[in-house]
């Protein structure tokens, strides 16, 4: 049980731009076991099955439930969810910020990162991408699910973030957000 609620918050988290579901995986200390469980599944498949789809299904209900309510706060109220979901950024940081070394250079790539990343965060330009209905749609998407994937296993990198930069990120939500409406899916 205690699995399936760690795994539904890092389900939450992944939808969360900014936030990282694997530095949350690995504040929990189940990112070890998940990354094992996946590179090693066969040499215990029993245990290594029923791990991953305890991980899996909390993770996806938690995804399909909040991502209605992420997408609201987004489009009604940006601004200030933005705030909210860098403060869970920077408060997630502090285990992490003990083990860098402090020089000059460190501290201005932290200073650029943090302007870049409230730069983006606030900004109103506008990078939606624009559904065409043809083939360049699906190799768009394509390519932010393999994004979202390689963000999903290296710690630090959150995918929704890119998603974002690429402005797929409300359409994904959108569709995630209305996936038990099968008519509105498959049209």
């Amino acid at each position: 049980m205690l699995l399936f609620i760690k795994s539904f918050l890092i389900g939450i988290a992944k939808i969360i731009p900014g936030v990282s579901g694997a530095m949350l995986a690995i504040n929990f200390n189940i990112y070890e076991k998940l990354i094992n469980a996946v590179t090693n599944f066969f040499s215990n498949w029993k245990e290594n099955l029923k791990f991953l789809l305890i991980f899996s299904s909390g993770l996806i209900i938690s995804i399909v439930l909040c991502s209605g309510l992420i997408l609201y706060l987004m489009n009604n109220h940006k601004f200030i969810t933005m705030m909210f979901f860098i403060g869970l950024i920077l408060g997630g940081t502090y285990n992490f910020s003990k083990k860098i070394i402090y020089n000059y250079k460190n501290i201005i790539l932290i200073i650029l990162v943090t302007i870049i990343i409230l730069s983006l965060s606030i900004s109103n330009f506008n990078n939606t991408y624009i559904l065409k209905n043809n083939s360049y749609d699906y190799f768009v998407f394509f390519c932010g699910g393999i994004i979202e994937i390689f963000a999903s296993i290296v710690p630090g990198i959150s995918g929704t973030s890119l998603l974002m930069i690429l402005g797929i990120y409300n359409q994904i939500l959108y569709l995630i957000a209305h996936v038990y409406n099968i008519s509105f899916v498959i049209d």
